[in-house]
């Protein structure tokens, strides 16, 4: 058969050399015998489709994440890193309490502003068959109590913390006086003076706070000031020396309130005299707080609110051996609007007189007559002149404003027109 194959490729070949056309040879003789034709007898696999029943692929390494159970703060940014499988990871949020969104390809996840509850991110592969989960606690920031302390040698207490995710552990940064604190966060000062640095780690979230301790020999707790004057309903956040800057009232107070260990808020009226106790050295110090009615009354502000009034008191103006007060008053409407006025009020026996005893208005509307004022002896004749500005009065163009001076008059105060602008 491998002849006749060849002679039919060379009659090929000669035809299309010689550019004429040929038949082509048929095989001669019978053909191999015992050999039985292509497939012959020979059937298909039945039923039987290409991959039938083959499923995913199960993820090889299994998947895994770094950190099965986290804490992080409301708003806080943490990435959520992935282990096995192909690679070709995705992040979901199948459990969002805190209003929380996640980076689908990263895992990058910050969390919502939602705090004391629990997010869940599963991560899948799109080329394998798996998944693997982390649960996210949303917790308060961290905050160690007290942060800034002026303790006696020998003084111990037990740290507070608020907020994290409650596993925490205490260590000593810096011992100058000798101090030492157990892991659950039982401090005790040293015997020297010195200063001692406590740190605390929240091991869940990574966050970390420290307080600071002087060791002092002259420590002392003390109430500044020892007696508090607070009207009822109003507060006033005590001064405190030395110690923890937490105190506690040892009587039932009845007259007050003691807000955040340091802000006494009023109740009712009366006195009481009361002993203060740091909440952490244990140290006392005696406090008196007297509680009264306010003393208020409803004020009405009149005119328009310009808050641009200007007061001299330049002293004895009229010769009576009193001192007198000069008021000036933009917004005063003064027979036009915001024409303004000064207002001159004479000294007497028992005081000022309620009634003005002179008033220079301005001259026209909006000038503002009185914004600014002066009193001196601009003419030298020994008596005190005055000058008042009126910075929107229209002299050489709109709103240009002028100054305007009053010579002192001979009987009373200033003459009543200007003599120089």
């Amino acid at each position: 058969m491998t002849a006749r194959r060849t002679l039919a490729l060379l009659a090929l070949l000669l035809t299309a050399c010689s550019g004429g056309t040929s038949t082509p040879l048929e095989d001669a003789g019978t053909p191999d015998s015992g050999a039985p034709p292509a497939d012959a007898g020979v059937e298909p696999d039945a039923g039987v489709e290409p991959d039938a029943g083959v499923g995913p692929v199960a993820c090889d390494p299994a998947l895994s994440v770094e950190r099965s159970l986290a804490a992080v703060q409301p708003l806080d940014l943490f990435t959520v890193v992935a282990h096995g499988g192909t690679g070709a990871y995705r992040f979901t949020l199948t459990q969002n309490a805190s209003g929380a969104i996640i980076n689908a390809l990263s895992g990058a996840y910050l969390s919502g502003d939602v705090s004391g509850v629990e997010d869940v991110v599963t991560v899948t592969d799109d080329g394998c068959e798996g998944s693997a989960q982390v649960t996210l606690r949303v917790v308060e920031p961290l905050v160690l109590q007290p942060t800034t302390v002026q303790a006696a040698p020998g003084t111990a207490w037990q740290f507070e913390v608020l907020g994290g995710s409650g596993q925490v552990t205490f260590a000593m940064e810096l011992a100058g006086s000798g101090g030492a604190v157990t892991a659950g966060g039982a401090y005790s000062a040293g015997a020297s003076e010195g200063l001692d640095r406590v740190v605390v780690t929240d091991t869940e979230s990574g966050q970390v706070a420290e307080a600071e301790i002087t060791v002092r020999l002259d420590a002392r707790l003390g109430v500044v000031p020892p007696v508090v004057l607070v009207p009822v309903g109003q507060t006033f956040d005590l001064g405190l020396a030395g110690g923890s800057g937490h105190v506690e009232i040892v009587e039932a107070p009845t007259a007050f309130n003691l807000l955040n260990g340091h802000t006494v808020e009023g109740l009712r009226p009366g006195r009481q005299q009361v002993t203060a106790r740091d909440r952490f050295t244990g140290e006392l110090a005696p406090l008196v707080v007297v509680v009264n009615e306010p003393q208020d009354f409803e004020a009405i502000r009149a005119g328009d609110g310009l808050f641009d009034s200007k007061m001299l008191s330049p002293g004895d103006l009229d010769g009576d051996g009193r001192p007198d007060v000069i008021l000036g008053q933009p917004e005063v409407d003064r027979g036009a609007v915001n024409s303004g006025a000064v207002f001159v009020y004479a000294g007497g026996a028992t005081g000022l007189a309620p009634t003005p005893a002179q008033v220079l208005p301005g001259l026209d509307r909006r000038e503002e007559q009185g914004r600014a004022i002066a009193v001196a002896d601009f003419d030298h004749d020994g008596r005190l002149d005055l000058a008042v500005g009126a910075p929107r009065a229209d002299s050489a163009g709109v709103d240009v404003g002028v100054v305007r001076i009053y010579r002192g008059a001979a009987a009373g105060f200033f003459e009543p027109q200007p003599w120089l602008t």
